[in-house]
């Protein structure tokens, strides 16, 4: 709950050991969790070039998915998100919910409810109110970029 405080020790640990998918992927999430897209994107796309084939491509997909809904990029969180869940069925729900939001603000209400459907098999009864709760992260601009993804959601039908 404090990446701010998580950050530093990455990236000291990457300069030591700058192959690291796993390293570029968790300063991404960090990243994620800050409130900088655009840096998330800058390093899971260099951990996706190191291990194109890697096993943690569907989390890696999830990250780039996030940050594009946060950028506004709805058709590439879109891609991203889908190809997370191809890859790794199995992903959490998080994914599903992030993916109702995108394609909501995209205009895709169809494929929002089909995803929103999705995340409530998973997760039933949970609201927006319960999702902001279990933020992983308490930094301002993050909840902020947040606030976008509730928006989908309230377009998608998700109750508070």
């Amino acid at each position: 709950h404090k990446p701010e405080l998580a950050l530093p020790n990455l990236q000291a640990a990457h300069a030591g050991d700058p192959n690291s998918t796993q390293l570029l992927l968790n300063i991404g999430w960090c990243k994620m969790f800050v409130g900088d897209p655009e840096g998330a994107v800058v390093h899971v796309e260099q951990a996706l070039r190191l291990d194109p084939r890697g096993f943690n491509r569907g989390n890696m997909h999830a990250v780039l998915g996030t940050a594009n809904l946060y950028l506004g990029n709805y058709d590439e969180a879109i891609r991203y998100l889908r190809l997370s869940i191809e890859e790794y069925p199995a992903i959490q729900p998080f994914v599903r919910w992030v993916l109702a939001a995108a394609c909501a603000l995209s205009g895709r209400i169809d494929d929002a409810h089909a995803a929103l459907d999705e995340f409530r098999r998973m997760r039933p009864g949970v609201g927006i109110a319960r999702l902001r709760r279990e933020t992983l992260s308490a930094h301002p601009r993050y909840l902020e970029l947040r606030e976008r993804a509730y928006e989908g959601l309230r377009l998608a039908g998700l109750e508070e």
